[in-house]
C-alpha cells in the first residue's frame, strides 16, 4: 500500500511537474507576443510620427494631459465594446453547448446513438481552433510540451485557456496602463493586418477558434435536426402502418362477429321449428294415448254390459289366456313408456327453452358489445384523422421553419458580404491614414460606426428571430413527443381489445360447438321418439283390429264359419300389420339418414294417420249402432223367453 501510495505521490507530482512547464512555456509564449506587440506598436508610431524618446514618467503625462482628445475616448469606448462582443461571443458560445447537449439528449431519448459521430467533428474542430494559440508557442522551446498537453485535453478546454489569457492580458494593463492604452490605440486602426490584434492577443484563438467551433456546432446540431426530421418521419409511416393493420384486424373481427351472429340466428330458427314439430307430435301421441285410453274404457263398458244380461261371449283360449294377456301386457307397456317418454320430452323442451334464453341473451350481449365496439373504432378514427391533420400541420409548419432558416442563413451570407465591404473600408481608411487626411478619417469613422451600430442591431433582430425559432421547434418537438406517446398508448388498448374480442370469439365458437352437439343430440332423440310413435301407432293399430274382432265374435257368438273366416282374416291382417311395421322401420331409418326427406314424409305419415284415426272414428260410431241394434235384439229376445 505504501508503495502504490509513493507511485500515486509520484505520478502526481510529475503531473504538476508537466502542468507548471507548460503553464511556463504559456507565459513565454505571451510574453514574446507581447514584445512582438510592442514592437509593432512602436513601428506604428513611427509611421504616425509620435516621439519615442519621452520617458515613461512623460508618457504618462502627456497621455494624462491628452485625455480628453476624441481618438483616447474613441479607443476606450472600441475597447468597451469589443469586451462586450468578446461577453457576446462567449455567451453565444455557451448557448450552443447547452443546444448541443439539449440535441444530444433527444436524439438519444429517440433511440440513436450519434455521439460518437458528433463528439469527433467537436474534437477535430477544437484541436483546429486551438491550432493558431500554439504557433506562437512553438518559437520557444517548450511548443512540443504545450502542443502535447492541449492536444489530450478536452475540446472545453477552450475557455480555460480564454480566461488565463484574459487575466493575462488584465495583469499586463494594470501594469502598463498607458503602454496598453497606445497600443489599443494603435491597433483600432489595423484589425485586418498581418499580426494579431494587440487588444485581443490572447483571443487570436477565439477569433479564430470560435468561427470553427460555431461552424462544427452548427454543422452537427443542423445533421442531428435532419437525422431526427428522418426519423420522426419513418416512425409516423410506421405508425400509421400500425394504424392501418390494427383498422383491418378489426374490420376482420366484426366480419366473424357477424357471420357468428347469422349462424346464431339461423341455429334459432332451427330450434323453434323443431320444437314446433316437436309440439304437433306431442299433442298426436297424446291425443292417440286418449283415445286409446277412451276405447279401453268402452271395451270395459261393453263387458260390464255383456255381464249384467248375462250374456256368454266366447274367446278362444288361446286369445284368453294367452295372446290377449301378452297384449294388454305390451298395451300396457307401451302406455307407461309413452308416460314417461311424454315426461322426458317435457323435460327436454324446458332445457331447450333455457337453452334458447340463453342463447338469445349471449347474442344480445354480442350484439351489445359489437355496438360498443363500432363505437370505438369510429372514435379511433376520428382520433386518428386529427392525429393526421395535426400532423399535417406539424410537418407545414416544419416546412415554413426550414423557409425561415434558409432565409436566415441567406440574411447571414448578406451580413457577411456586407462585413467584407468594410473590412474593404478599413482598408482604405488605412490607405487614407497612410496618406495623412485626418479629417477624412473622423467622418469616415463617424460613418463606420453609424453602420456597425445598425449592423449590431440588425444582429440582434436576427438573434432574436432565431431564439424565437428554436424555442418553435422545440415545442414541435414535445408535441410530436406527446402524440406519439399518445399512440402507443392506444396502440396498447387497440391490441387488449382485440385480445378480448379473440377470447369472446372462442367463447362463442365454443358455445355453438356445444349447442350443434345439443342440437345432433335432440335430432336423434327426435327420431328415436319418432320410431317409437311410429311403433305405438302400428301398436294401436293392431289393438283396435283385435277389439274389432272381439266385438264381432262377440255380435255372432255362433257361427263357426264365420269365426274361421275372421281367424283367417286375423291372420292376414297380422301380416299385414307386420309387412306394415317393417314399412315403418324402414321408412325409420330413411328418416335417420335423411333429415328434410324425413321431415317431409314424417308429415305425409301424420296426415296418413289422422286420416285412418278418422275412419277408426267413423268404425266406432258404427259399431256403437251395431251394439245399439244389438242391445235391442237383446232385450226383444228377453222377452219373448219370459212370455
Amino acid at each position: 500500500m505504501s508503495k502504490s501510495k509513493s507511485d500515486n505521490q509520484i505520478s502526481d507530482k510529475a503531473a504538476l511537474e508537466a502542468k507548471v512547464k507548460d503553464l511556463l512555456t504559456l507565459a513565454k509564449t505571451k510574453d514574446v507576443e507581447i514584445l512582438h506587440l510592442r514592437n509593432e506598436l512602436r513601428g506604428m508610431r513611427a509611421q504616425l510620427g509620435i516621439s519615442e524618446d519621452r520617458p515613461e514618467g512623460d508618457e504618462k503625462c502627456a497621455e494624462k494631459e491628452a485625455g480628453t482628445a476624441h481618438q483616447p475616448t474613441d479607443v476606450e469606448s472600441t475597447l468597451l465594446q469589443l469586451q462586450e462582443q468578446n461577453t457576446a461571443i462567449r455567451e453565444e458560445l455557451n448557448q450552443l453547448k447547452n443546444e448541443n447537449r439539449m440535441l444530444k439528449d433527444r436524439l438519444n431519448a429517440l433511440g440513436f446513438s450519434l455521439e460518437q459521430r458528433l463528439d469527433n467533428p467537436e474534437k477535430l474542430f477544437g484541436y483546429q481552433s486551438l491550432s493558431p494559440e500554439i504557433t506562437p508557442g512553438n518559437q520557444s522551446d517548450g511548443g512540443g510540451t504545450l502542443t502535447s498537453s492541449v492536444e489530450g485535453s478536452a475540446p472545453g478546454s477552450v475557455e480555460d485557456l480564454l480566461s488565463q489569457d484574459e487575466n493575462t492580458l488584465m495583469g499586463h494593463q494594470h501594469s502598463n496602463s498607458m503602454d496598453n492604452l497606445d497600443s489599443e490605440c494603435s491597433e483600432v486602426y489595423q484589425p485586418l493586418t498581418s499580426s494579431d490584434d494587440a487588444l485581443d492577443a490572447p483571443s487570436s484563438s477565439e477569433s479564430e477558434g470560435i468561427p470553427s467551433m460555431e461552424r462544427s456546432r452548427k454543422g452537427s446540431s443542423g445533421n442531428a435536426s435532419e437525422v431526427s426530421v428522418a426519423c420522426l418521419t419513418e416512425r409516423i409511416h410506421q405508425m400509421e402502418e400500425n394504424q392501418h393493420s390494427t383498422s383491418e384486424e378489426l374490420q376482420a373481427t366484426l366480419q366473424e362477429l357477424a357471420d357468428l351472429q347469422q349462424i346464431t340466428q339461423e341455429l334459432n330458427s332451427e330450434n323453434e321449428r323443431l320444437g314446433e314439430e316437436k309440439v304437433i307430435l306431442m299433442e298426436s301421441l297424446c291425443q292417440q294415448s286418449d283415445k286409446l285410453e277412451h276405447f279401453s274404457r268402452q271395451i270395459e263398458y261393453f263387458r260390464s254390459l255383456l255381464d249384467e244380461h248375462h250374456i256368454s261371449y266366447v274367446i278362444d283360449e288361446d286369445v284368453k289366456s294367452g295372446r290377449y294377456m301378452e297384449l294388454e301386457q305390451r298395451y300396457m307397456d307401451l302406455a307407461e313408456n309413452a308416460r314417461f317418454e311424454r315426461e322426458q320430452l317435457l323435460g327436454v323442451q324446458q332445457h331447450l327453452s333455457n337453452t334458447l334464453k340463453m342463447a338469445e341473451q349471449d347474442n344480445k350481449e354480442a350484439q351489445e358489445m359489437i355496438g360498443a365496439l363500432k363505437e370505438r373504432n369510429h372514435h379511433m378514427e376520428r382520433i386518428i384523422e386529427s392525429e393526421q391533420k395535426g400532423k399535417a400541420a406539424l410537418a407545414a409548419s416544419l416546412e415554413e421553419y426550414k423557409a425561415t432558416v434558409a432565409s436566415d442563413q441567406v440574411e447571414v451570407n448578406r451580413l457577411k458580404a456586407q462585413l467584407e465591404n468594410e473590412r474593404q473600408k478599413v482598408a482604405e481608411l488605412y490607405s487614407i491614414h497612410h496618406s495623412g487626411d485626418k479629417s477624412d478619417i473622423q467622418d469616415l469613422l463617424e460613418s463606420v460606426r453609424l453602420d456597425k451600430e445598425k449592423a449590431e442591431a440588425l444582429a440582434g433582430s436576427l438573434q432574436e428571430d432565431l431564439a424565437h425559432t428554436r424555442n418553435e421547434a422545440n415545442r414541435l418537438q414535445d408535441t410530436i413527443a406527446k402524440v406519439e406517446d399518445e399512440y402507443r398508448a392506444f396502440q396498447e388498448e387497440a391490441k387488449k381489445q382485440i385480445e378480448d374480442l379473440n377470447m369472446t370469439l372462442e367463447k362463442l365458437r365454443s358455445e355453438l360447438e356445444e349447442k350443434e352437439t345439443e342440437r345432433s343430440d335432440m335430432k336423434e332423440t327426435i327420431f328415436e321418439l319418432e320410431d317409437e310413435v311410429e311403433q305405438h301407432r302400428a301398436v294401436k293399430l293392431h289393438d283396435n283390429l283385435i277389439i274389432s274382432d272381439l266385438e264381432s265374435k262377440c255380435s255372432r257368438p255362433n257361427t263357426g264359419e264365420e269365426s274361421a273366416f275372421s281367424n283367417t282374416e286375423e291372420s292376414a291382417e297380422w301380416r299385414q300389420f307386420q309387412a306394415d311395421l317393417q314399412t315403418a322401420v324402414v321408412i325409420a331409418n330413411d328418416i335417420k339418414s335423411e333429415a328434410q326427406e324425413e321431415i317431409g314424409d314424417l308429415k305425409r305419415r301424420l296426415h296418413e294417420a289422422q286420416e285412418k284415426n278418422e275412419k277408426l272414428t267413423k268404425e266406432l260410431e258404427e259399431i256403437k249402432s251395431r251394439k245399439y241394434v244389438l242391445r235391442n235384439q237383446l232385450c226383444t229376445y228377453a222377452s219373448v223367453e219370459s212370455t
